[in-house]
């Protein structure tokens, strides 16, 4: 029987079970997730033509993306087939036989629900993002950098968890909005226990060799989309500062990773360039900062209490080296016109 869900701001009935709870009460689901029988090679046709294979950062399998009039596959080798058709904001899911439906749900949450979100106009992000005093902090970093670990601290010392892995931006004229998404992360089970996040989460799904995915209580929001405050862009100490990625600019940095994640390079450029250029405009009139975390939970701890308690006109001692994510330009956001930006290339 099909669920209604809420996922990355979009409601969804889906007859595939997700691994949080089922949204409470009645509304007209804005994408429709329907489970078939059968193998994933049957959602292609002889007009498919295969675009792209690459081996996304978020799991081991591989990813290839074909290409029909009016819809797009998403086949994750032995895993499952998604059919994305945006006119009638459908999901078909044929999965394999021996499939795990944890990761069935897992993927459906990557690639597939992100380019849901960009053809509605929207930017995912490969980020996680946390609220407090009504602005949005948003942590973009590649897989494994520790961006979860960094908003769980945040939420231990009372910020509110948006989104995690995945985080949704509206660009608006008066800026960009950050939406709440369901209040989920994937943490370690050291993570877990370290940061003693208690009372605060319930835990989901805990397998061993996976990561634990809890649920984080979350205070009522004053409103579903909060401006955006800062992106942080995270390293590891011991990797250099973020600020060293070659030649790229912060704002590139964001994009690409971001494209990369979610398989947009693999899209004809008359959708992949105006996800870039949006991307880099959006950085480009926020504070985007370089960040490195320190070693330790304990360390990390201090760090998410030195970044959330600093207001508006106070230097942020916690970012070296880039501009206070508290002295954000407050200028309109214009999304420049065709021709205005220069596309980034992959």
């Amino acid at each position: 029987m099909a669920q209604l869900y809420r996922a990355h701001s979009l409601l969804l009935r889906s007859d595939l079970a997700l691994p949080w709870p089922a949204a409470c009460g009645r509304g007209r689901a804005q994408v429709r997730v329907r489970l078939l029988r059968g193998p994933g090679a049957a959602l292609l046709s002889p007009a498919h033509r295969c675009v792209a294979e690459s081996e996304p950062h978020s799991s081991p399998s591989e990813l290839e993306l074909w290409r029909g009039p009016g819809d797009v596959v998403l086949n994750y080798q032995g895993v499952a087939a998604y059919r994305l058709v945006p006119d009638e904001q459908l999901i078909e899911v044929a999965p394999e036989s021996d499939a795990c439906a944890s990761l069935l749900a897992e993927h459906l949450l990557d690639t597939p629900l992100a380019l849901m979100l960009l053809w509605r106009g929207l930017l995912p992000v490969h980020a996680s993002a946390v609220a407090h005093k009504g602005e949005a902090l948003v942590f973009v970093a590649p897989a494994g950098t520790g961006k979860s670990t960094l908003a769980a601290a945040c939420v231990c010392h009372g910020a509110a968890l948006l989104a995690d892995d995945v985080t949704v931006l509206a660009p608006g004229e008066r800026g960009s909005l950050v939406r709440a998404c369901q209040p989920v992360l994937r943490l370690s089970e050291r993570a877990l226990g370290e940061l003693r996040l208690g009372e605060r989460c319930q835990v989901l799904r805990s397998r061993p060799g996976e990561k634990v995915l809890v649920l984080v209580s979350r205070p009522e929001l004053d409103a579903c989309q909060l401006p955006l405050r800062a992106l942080y862009f995270l390293s590891r100490a011991r990797d250099g500062a973020a600020r060293g990625q070659g030649d790229l600019s912060l704002a590139e940095c964001v994009a690409r990773l971001s494209a990369g994640m979610f398989a947009f390079t693999a899209l004809p450029p008359a959708e992949r360039g105006p996800f870039l250029r949006a991307t880099a405009a959006v950085v480009a009139s926020t504070p985007c900062v370089p960040l490195e975390l320190p070693r330790g939970f304990s360390a990390t701890l201090d760090l998410a209490a030195d970044l959330l308690s600093h207001g508006r006109g106070e230097s942020c001692r916690a970012v070296p080296g880039g501009r206070s994510a508290t002295d954000r330009p407050r200028g309109s956001w214009r999304r420049p016109a065709a021709g205005g930006a220069a596309e980034l290339e992959h």
